[in-house]
């Protein structure tokens, strides 16, 4: 394995902020590494009151009153696998080292965290909804917000469709047209493939751009763990991590610090 190659990458900064589930660190790489959010966002550190989060933590603060804010979601969460605790140690383990990390994290509008239950708190089912808005094959039935909805980077919530509740944010439907809205107004995504590119998912699906299939009832770890520590690598490092090699070296160096 190349001598560049260690666990940097993989550091979340969280001693001592282990209550927080996306930090101030995975914020700072989101507005450097991703060049659609370099632009219109500030980053504020570990806010008590992200408005219309049903959690505390970090998010970026959009420049524009008319824009919303941005806030790191995590991808998988390992809260409703299937058979978890039956699962080799290690691996178990593992995972919850990079669960942190920045290859399990996406940029979403704040107030559009839709998992959360069993079958929908996974990278499969939230990258799927938005394969399907930029394919248009699904949710077309979906009313656009309008730019006087937003007021100081957050959803009115005085909105028609219902407004946040206590503890949960706002319901299922109005998630996801905040998602929908954002993703057709304040980015530049013309499709699936550039939503890919924009936001380092290349090793989230085959060579036809599909999405590679996830069994949250029986989970490969594995395989999830290998994904994640190569998103993680692309994103810090701009390019690709291509030798089996180093993905098992890194498992190895993982594995000896279990």
């Amino acid at each position: 394995m190349a001598k560049s190659i260690n666990l940097d990458f993989l550091n979340q900064e969280r001693v001592g902020k282990e209550e927080f589930e996306v930090t101030d660190y995975s914020i700072r790489i989101m507005k450097s590494q991703y060049e659609y959010l370099k632009e219109h966002y500030t980053p504020v550190m570990y806010s008590k009151n992200r408005r219309q989060m049903s959690s505390e933590g970090a998010y970026l603060k959009a420049n524009s009153p008319k824009r919303i804010d941005v806030v790191g979601d995590i991808m998988t969460s390992e809260k409703f696998m299937g058979n978890i605790h039956m699962i080799d140690s290690n691996l178990r383990d593992m995972y919850l080292y990079v669960y942190h990390s920045i290859g399990n994290i996406i940029p979403i509008p704040e107030g559009a965290n839709y998992g959360g239950g069993p079958g929908s708190d996974n990278y499969y089912y939230k990258l799927g909804l938005i394969k399907d808005w930029l394919d248009e094959k699904k949710d077309n039935r979906l009313i656009s917000l309008r730019e006087k909805d937003i007021v100081d980077g957050r959803i009115n919530e005085n909105l028609y469709l219902s407004s946040p509740a206590k503890g949960d944010g706002f319901p299922p439907f109005t998630k996801r047209l905040i998602h929908r809205y954002w993703i057709n107004s304040e980015t530049d995504f013309k499709d699936w493939p550039s939503y890919i590119q924009a936001n380092y998912l290349e090793d989230f699906v085959d060579k036809n751009n599909n999405l590679i299939p996830f069994n949250y009832k029986e989970p490969d770890l594995e395989m999830l763990i290998k994904m994640i520590i190569k998103r993680s690598y692309r994103i810090m490092n701009k390019y690709e991590l291509k030798d089996d090699k180093d993905i098992e070296n890194i498992l190895n160096l993982l594995k000896s610090q279990m």
